[in-house]
């Protein structure tokens, strides 16, 4: 993941991690369920693969949606020359 990201611990049993993509906020928590045992590295690791996924999911969409715009613009500019 080429973004910058954190991650943090906000409680004892949850871990975050964050990042923004074009302007807006991603983010992944792993949380740890009360009866386990908190393992803040496993966590970490599962949050930021979250996050990841998340992250690629908003660069596929910010993607289809400059493909989309390219092509509109080429459709126009094809009809134009064809008039």
């Amino acid at each position: 993941m080429k973004a910058d990201y954190k991650i943090y611990s906000d409680s004892t049993i949850t871990v975050v991690a964050s990042a923004k993509y074009h302007g807006t906020d991603i983010e992944a928590k792993a949380k740890c369920h009360p009866e386990d045992r908190f393992d803040e590295k496993f966590g970490k690791n599962l949050a930021y693969n979250r996050l990841q996924v998340k992250f690629l999911k908003a660069k596929r969409k910010h993607a289809k949606e400059v493909q989309e715009k390219a092509f509109k613009e080429y459709t126009a500019a094809m009809k134009k020359l064809m008039d």
